[in-house]
């Protein structure tokens, strides 16, 4: 796989830095962005259609997750439209199975209502997968947190986080697997706030986290939040996020948001009954990519 170069990246995050001044949601996540900016020897692997001008109009990018690949499509003006994004998506699996040694599977986020066919997805081989819900509400919570926390530590509290993060998120799809540079990238990054980072320990372990993060349109989210298997069942999710919350509404944020899946009934509801509300709601579809879908001469 030939590393992306960093001009043609620049021009990729310039076209979604456009997109973006006029989403409800950003248009690519963490780990996909991340993958734009920190191109490396095993991707991503980036499809781009220019207009005349050489102005990237339109781009499909599969980054490498901890299971499998995610697939982002980032499209303006005519090549938004289906009969211009499905030759983009197709020639981004081809060239992905020419360079995997062992079959895979791809996720592609979508937005809007599922179709019963899925439409352009089922076309190109997708299957609905998961329902992702945005959930919102104002801060103050106003709502006593009955636990402690403290700051995250960076250097410090690394080792700790990773094994309860891996561990809480054995089987998730990007969130699984995290090693020391994915976890240092993030602190690098701009919003990084070790003072939203919540840690709560018990019998001297990590026993839960919430990590929140502010956007640049002050909006803040609860980024990550798990316990460890071993504490579960003692109501620390409702506490860490309310403690997380908390941190968010010190920082002058007045609005929070988070994500999750829409088939974690337990969640859903508990977060209902802290106030939340679901305001947008995105899926996955999900195909194999074999090493005979190679593109061929």
């Amino acid at each position: 796989m030939v590393p992306l170069d960093p001009r043609e990246s620049d021009d990729l995050l310039e076209l979604v830095e456009r997109h973006e001044r006029t989403s409800v949601r950003p248009l690519l996540s963490d780990q996909s962005r991340l993958a734009l900016q920190h191109p490396g020897p095993d991707g991503p692997l980036v499809v781009t259609r220019r207009d005349p001008s050489g102005r990237v109009e339109a781009f499909a990018q599969l980054s490498q997750v901890s299971l499998g690949w995610t697939l982002d499509v980032v499209a303006s003006g005519q090549s938004a439209e289906d009969e211009h994004v499905a030759p983009l998506v197709t020639e981004a699996i081809g060239l992905l199975a020419g360079s995997i040694d062992a079959d895979t599977e791809v996720t592609w986020w979508r937005e809007g209502d599922a179709a019963e066919d899925a439409g352009l997805e089922g076309r190109l081989g997708f299957a609905l997968q998961r329902e992702l819900l945005q959930m919102r509400r104002e801060l103050p919570t106003g709502i006593p947190v009955t636990i402690q926390t403290r700051p995250f530590v960076p250097g410090t509290d690394d080792g700790a986080f990773l094994a309860v993060n891996n561990r809480a998120f054995a089987a998730h799809h990007e969130q699984s697997n995290w090693d020391p540079e994915a976890l240092h990238l993030r602190e690098a990054e701009p919003w990084f706030a070790p003072e939203g980072f919540r840690l709560h320990e018990r019998d001297g372990r990590l026993a839960g986290f919430c990590w929140t993060k502010i956007h640049d349109d002050g909006v803040g989210e609860i980024y990550v939040i798990a316990v460890d298997p071993d504490f579960t069942g003692l109501g620390l999710g409702k506490q860490l996020t309310l403690a997380g919350l908390d941190s968010l509404a010190e920082r002058g944020v007045e609005h929070a948001m988070l994500y999750v899946d829409a088939d974690n009934h337990t969640a859903v509801s508990l977060y209902e009954r802290l106030g939340f509300a679901t305001a947008h709601t995105s899926r996955a579809y999900v195909r194999a990519v074999r090493v005979t879908d190679a593109t061929r001469p």
